[in-house]
């Protein structure tokens, strides 16, 4: 059975892995006998492309930086939501061949021009370095930037520039791309629910993040495990996850649950200071687990380094940036 894979202009030079995954009527992955739902078909080697006409649709905005032109981007049509990565996607011609290995520097201003997040990466793929590049050449490149908490709900202006790493200056001038960016804020809840498990942990040093307390209900072979998190900074720098460890009596980790707060939907970076996060887990129980008394654990975790978020209790830090909430009875 043949397939036709047609690869867009602009998309940058190197080689690609080709992934076959076939989904049931409801577009679920079938799960292959490899046990993953994709199987590797082999690799492919790609050339830059250099017609324009077979470039995806993209919004045209024809700027100049030094030997390469700006063509155009796509920016997301809904809003933004704080706390969640913006993603742009630009469009380049090469004129020449630069001089040396430019970067991408992309910012989200305020109306006020205020620079509310940053990204500074590579124009495309970053083993196609700008001193490879050939005259004539189409490049697909991305950003993401990292919406803050205290994005207000009106339109924002995103700002890219090419810069010469021997210096940090722009190559020719910062360009505003004229497509705005609308944020369409969280509802702000400062105040929680009754908790049935009252409890005072701080996360981060200094503190970032604070535990007021959980709820914890056990059902059908799994518990729900309800966090209460309150942002006690004026903003979170980073997206940290939420790890939730049942821990048998020789240390080891028989279930666990991880993921962003609020089923991913309210990653940390997005909350406001002093906001109020009700935040629900489900933790599966193995069917064959053994009768006995386990150790429940929590914490937040960097998932760029694996790092942990230090706890304290009442200025105590906790052992190994884990947090121990409670026994769990197993029958």
């Amino acid at each position: 059975y043949d397939h036709l894979l047609a690869l867009p202009a602009g998309l940058p030079p190197g080689t690609y892995t080709v992934l076959l995954r076939v989904l049931d009527p409801e577009l679920q992955p079938l799960t292959a006998s490899s046990g993953g739902v994709d199987v590797v078909l082999g690799q492919t080697a790609v050339r830059a492309g250099q017609d324009a006409g077979q470039l995806p649709a993209f919004s045209a905005q024809r700027e100049r930086f030094g030997p390469v032109t700006l063509l155009g981007y796509n920016l997301p049509d809904s809003a933004a939501r704080p706390g969640h990565a913006l993603l742009l996607m630009l469009y380049w011609q090469v004129q020449r061949t630069p001089p040396a290995e430019y970067q991408l520097r992309v910012r989200l201003l305020d109306p006020a021009g205020v620079i509310l997040a940053e990204s500074l990466t590579t124009p495309t793929r970053p083993d196609y370095l700008p001193t490879q590049w050939q005259p004539g050449d189409l490049l697909q490149g991305q950003a993401a930037l990292l919406v803050p908490g205290r994005a207000a709900q009106e339109p924002h202006q995103v700002e890219i520039a090419l810069l010469n790493p021997a210096n940090g200056r722009p190559v020719g001038n910062p360009v505003i791309l004229e497509q705005p960016v609308q944020i369409e804020p969280w509802p702000l809840e400062t105040m929680f629910p009754t908790i049935a498990s009252p409890l005072s942990a701080d996360f981060g040093r200094p503190p970032l993040i604070e535990l007021a307390g959980y709820d914890l209900a056990q059902d059908a072979g799994q518990m729900f495990l309800t966090l209460f998190w309150r942002s006690v900074a004026e903003a979170i720098p980073d997206n940290y996850r939420v790890f939730v460890h049942l821990v048998d009596g020789a240390g080891n980790i028989v279930t666990q649950a991880d993921g962003f707060p609020v089923q991913g939907t309210r990653p940390p970076a997005g909350w406001r200071s002093r906001e109020a996060i009700v935040d629900t887990h489900l933790v599966p129980l193995p069917p064959d687990l053994p009768a006995g008394n386990y150790t429940l654990y929590i914490g937040l975790y960097d998932p760029e380094t694996g790092v942990r978020l230090p706890i304290t209790i009442a200025g105590e830090e906790q052992p190994d940036g884990q947090l121990l909430l409670q026994m769990v009875s197993h029958e």
